[in-house]
């Protein structure tokens, strides 16, 4: 903190007299920036605190009824809130009276949300605990709104998740957003309800999935299997004869001959699915080969669908 306040102070003794127009002007650009992200990281103070007050949670239950007010939803301000993922709305909740919402400045409150989404990264495990942050939550008057966009649905699950004796991380990228990457071995003999027949192909406990922190972005389930030529043929159009290391499509119509109609359907509700543009192949489904060894299969499915399969794959 001292070295930061020094970098500051050291300003004092910069003289822009002697610096040309362009440097001049991305100076300001660089000063006006910093200058907003502090202004919001005093803003999020309230976030840090722990145990959280009262006062914070009063913000936290009417900024909720404010975002999911019918009469607000034009509002370009509300817009971008509702678009958070439940963990980053709690953070501004927490943060933010509607006096303030309503007279910050539009490129301040920018910078506000994404500095409250990467603070809401740092403090996730406190806001999954929290029984308050839970309490002010349900007291919202708008929480059958909370509840259709998915939001209590999510924070909820999330409690239960960070809850565990094993918590998942918080610590990759997936697709630009940050993501939790779950891996573990399945409970003995637990009735899967998801996937069991991508599941019955995976090596024992080699399971990672990617949950990303908004649910705007696609999910990754990577599993690891026998080596299966038959597998690549049906699935990937492998030839037989070609050398293969990696390949970066699968053949759509045997997505669920394979693995399933529930895999399948998870696979077409993903965005990618939405984006590919041949009819017979789809980029949602790779593999990296390890010829007469194992092959690590890839399947980037909707945002829900992989959420569901955490907790179907994980919890009792």
């Amino acid at each position: 903190m001292d070295g930061c306040v020094q970098i500051v102070r050291s300003l004092d003794e910069y003289d822009p007299q002697n610096q040309s127009p362009e440097v001049l002007e991305q100076m300001l650009n660089s000063l006006k920036q910093q200058m907003l992200k502090t202004e919001a990281a005093k803003l999020l103070l309230p976030a840090k605190e722990s145990p959280f007050n009262r006062v914070a949670l009063g913000r936290l239950s009417s900024l909720l009824n404010l975002v999911f007010n019918p009469e607000k939803q034009r509002d370009p301000k509300i817009q971008d809130l509702r678009r958070l993922d439940s963990t980053s709305l709690i953070v501004c909740g927490l943060c933010l009276t509607q006096k303030a919402l309503d007279s910050m400045r539009k490129e301040l409150f920018n910078v506000f949300v994404e500095q409250a989404m990467i603070a809401s990264q740092r403090s996730v495990n406190i806001i999954a605990k929290s029984d308050d942050i839970n309490k002010a939550v349900l007291s919202s008057t708008a929480d059958q709104d909370f509840v259709t966009s998915g939001g209590i649905l999510y924070h909820f699950n999330l409690r239960r998740m960070i809850s565990s004796s094993t918590p998942p991380s918080l610590q990759y990228s997936l697709a630009g957003s940050p993501s939790w990457c779950y891996s573990g071995v399945p409970e003995p003999g637990k009735m899967q309800t998801m996937f069991p027949l991508l599941l019955m192909k995976a090596v024992r406990g080699w399971v990672t999935t990617f949950v990303p922190s908004a649910r705007s972005t696609d999910g990754l389930i990577r599993v690891v299997v026998m080596f299966d030529q038959s597998l690549l043929q049906t699935l990937f159009g492998w030839a037989g004869h070609e050398t293969i290391g990696a390949v970066g499509c699968a053949i759509k119509n045997q997505i669920a001959p394979v693995f399933g109609n529930d895999v399948f359907e998870a696979v077409a509700t993903s965005y990618m699915w939405s984006q590919d543009t041949g009819e017979i192949e789809t980029k949602c489904l790779k593999v990296d080969v390890y010829p007469a060894m194992l092959m690590v299969i890839s399947l980037t499915v909707g945002w829900t669908s992989c959420f569901h399969f955490v907790n179907s794959l994980y919890r009792s």
